[in-house]
C-alpha cells in the first residue's frame, strides 16, 4: 500500500518515524513505528533523511470498501495509529497487488 514517511519522531532506539496512509475520506491516517518497520534499507529512514519519503507498506486486503474504488486494509508488522487501530478505508489505487 502507498504511504510516506513524513518526519523523524524520536531517537528513541532505533528510531521512530511518522508515516502517514492517505484516507478514501480524504482524511490521513498517522502511524508511528521503529524505522526499520518500515524500511529493510537501514540508509532509507534516518533523522538525516529529507522527508517526505515514499513508502510501500505491507498489508492485507480484509474486504472491498462500502464505496466504490475503496478497499479496507489491515497493517502488518503490529503497526497501528497511536489508538492502536491498524484497519484503514483507502482509495484502491492506493493497494499494489502481489507481485
Amino acid at each position: 500500500m502507498r504511504a510516506r514517511a513524513v518526519k523523524w519522531a524520536s531517537d528513541a532506539f532505533p528510531g521512530w518515524v511518522e508515516v502517514n496512509i492517505d484516507l478514501a475520506d480524504g482524511g490521513i491516517a498517522r502511524v508511528f513505528d521503529k524505522a526499520p518497520v518500515f524500511s529493510a534499507d537501514g540508509d532509507l529512514l534516518r533523522k538525516d533523511t529529507v522527508y517526505p519519503v515514499p513508502l510501500t507498506l505491507d498489508c492485507l486486503v480484509s474486504t472491498i470498501g462500502t464505496e466504490p474504488g475503496t478497499i479496507r486494509v489491515m497493517l502488518l508488522r503490529g503497526m497501528s495509529d497511536p489508538t492502536g487501530l491498524a484497519t484503514f478505508i483507502v482509495r484502491e489505487q492506493d493497494v499494489f497487488p502481489d507481485d
